[in-house]
C-alpha cells in the first residue's frame, strides 16, 4: 500500500537562498524550502523517490517517474546536487511548536494584564 510522504515548507526561511523563479508575465516568487525528513532525503539522494513529486519507485532512476513523468534518471542526480541545503538546525515537533505558541500567549496576556 502506498505511503504519502510527509513534508513541511520553510515559511519563514532565516538565509536567502537566491532562488527565485519568474513567469513569463514578470511575477517573480521565491522557490519555497521543503523540509523533509531523513529517510526520504536519502531515497531521493539513491533515486528510490522522485525528486519532482516525491512518489516511491520501485527500482532506482528509472527512466522517468511513473506518476509525474519527472525525466528521473537523466535529470535527479543533478537536481539533487544543486537544491540539497543539507541539515541546518535540528527541527520542532509540531507538538513543542504549539507548547511555544500556547507559552508565548499566555506570557503576552500577562503582561498585557500589567
Amino acid at each position: 500500500m502506498r505511503k504519502p510522504t510527509s513534508i513541511s515548507i520553510a515559511q519563514d526561511a532565516k538565509d536567502d537562498t537566491g532562488m527565485f523563479v519568474q513567469f513569463a508575465d514578470g511575477r517573480t516568487f521565491r522557490e519555497p524550502i521543503i523540509i523533509l525528513e531523513g529517510e526520504k532525503v536519502e531515497r531521493i539522494r539513491q533515486g528510490y523517490t522522485c525528486i519532482w513529486c516525491f512518489e516511491d519507485v520501485d527500482a532506482p532512476f528509472p527512466k522517468q517517474c511513473p506518476v509525474c513523468t519527472f525525466p528521473m534518471a537523466d535529470m535527479q542526480t543533478r537536481l539533487f546536487a544543486r537544491f540539497y541545503m543539507g541539515i541546518d538546525v535540528p527541527l520542532t515537533s509540531l507538538e513543542e511548536k504549539l507548547a511555544m505558541l500556547d507559552e508565548e500567549e499566555a506570557r503576552e496576556a500577562y503582561d498585557a494584564r500589567a
